[in-house]
């Protein structure tokens, strides 16, 4: 179900009616099942490498913020990073790895490609149940002690495929709230999704048509009409983003929950480091206090900082895929 569906308005409209009648643990165990019934119309058995993730991190979390050495700590730590890992390596970069290791060997790499699908949001709930382990880790911030409260903050389906990705201490402490949704945050919400909705279905989405009926076959037009598809295609990817990121706002505010903003007028920033700061700033920022910050930041000879810049990027781009293409 896409946000931009006639399902999901439907699938939505009947969650908000039965999540305003229930309260405490039963609206949390109600927005779990709907967060679960949400991504299964994607892909069911995809389903359980949610449950996966965040079992793992619900448990290693718990024992690194419980453990009474660091050994314990850094172990039960490597083993949430590579139980997630492992898993996003499988799905989204084990063929392009195949591809390589053929291109070295000279060995044909057909006959070993995996037949997977990337299942849909991997790469926004495992870095966002990872990022729990990493704060145990840490320090930041107390383990949560209900396996349903965190499940929730994993599988929120307002946020689940296309982000923002959450932090736990930016999620979990909202569930204490007991006051209803007030009349500002329904209009607020329902003026986000709008909002969101407008970038993606008019804006996005018809701008595609430009860009993909000029890149089908670009020597036939000029190199002005190129140059406009760029800009048309540039502006898709940044409305098809942050049209769902938006919608993601509405959607979880009309349920009583604040999602950070996600998208913050890259266009109008003057520079790249106030562009990279406004674009997928949650990502960004992931990167930034797990990778970059521990890895010394810029606080660090120069040498040692252009690594550090590096390293970040590199996996930045890996985030996003891998292909030489």
């Amino acid at each position: 179900m896409r946000f931009n569906s006639y399902e999901f308005i439907v699938f939505f409209a009947l969650v908000l009616a039965l999540a305003s009648l229930a309260r405490g643990r039963a609206r949390h165990a109600l927005l779990l099942g709907a967060s679960y019934a949400f991504y299964a119309s994607w892909s069911a058995p995809f389903v359980l490498l949610l449950v996966y993730s965040t079992f793992l991190d619900f448990v290693c979390g718990k024992r690194i913020a419980h453990a009474s050495t660091r050994a314990a700590r850094l172990g039960w730590l490597w083993t949430s990073l590579l139980g997630n890992l492992g898993v996003l390596f499988y799905f989204k970069y084990g063929n392009f790895f195949l591809d390589n290791v053929a291109f070295v060997s000279g060995i044909d790499p057909e006959p070993f490609y995996l037949n997977v699908v990337i299942p849909l949001g991997i790469s926004f709930y495992t870095f966002q149940s990872m990022s729990y382990s990493l704060d145990m880790y840490r320090g930041d911030g107390e383990p949560c002690e209900s396996f349903l409260d965190f499940a929730l903050y994993v599988t929120f389906f307002p946020q689940l495929i296309a982000g923002p990705i959450l932090r736990a201490a930016e999620f979990l402490p909202q569930l204490s709230r007991t006051e209803p949704v007030s009349e500002r945050e329904v209009l607020a919400g329902v003026e986000l999704f709008l909002l969101g909705l407008f970038k993606k279905v008019v804006v996005a989405d018809n701008l595609a048509v430009l860009a993909d009926q000029v890149f089908a076959s670009p020597l036939e037009y000029s190199g002005a009409a190129v140059s406009l598809a760029t800009t048309a295609f540039w502006l898709q990817i940044y409305c098809d983003f942050s049209g769902y990121s938006t919608m993601a706002q509405g959607l979880a505010l009309l349920l009583g929950f604040s999602l950070p903003r996600n998208f913050d007028y890259p266009q109008l920033r003057h520079n790249p480091i106030l562009y990279r700061r406004s674009w997928h700033i949650t990502m960004g920022n992931w990167f930034t206090d797990y990778v970059y910050k521990p890895l010394g930041g810029s606080r660090v000879g120069d040498a040692r900082f252009a690594f550090n810049i590096m390293v970040t990027w590199t996996l930045l781009g890996l985030w996003h895929g891998a292909s030489w293409a």
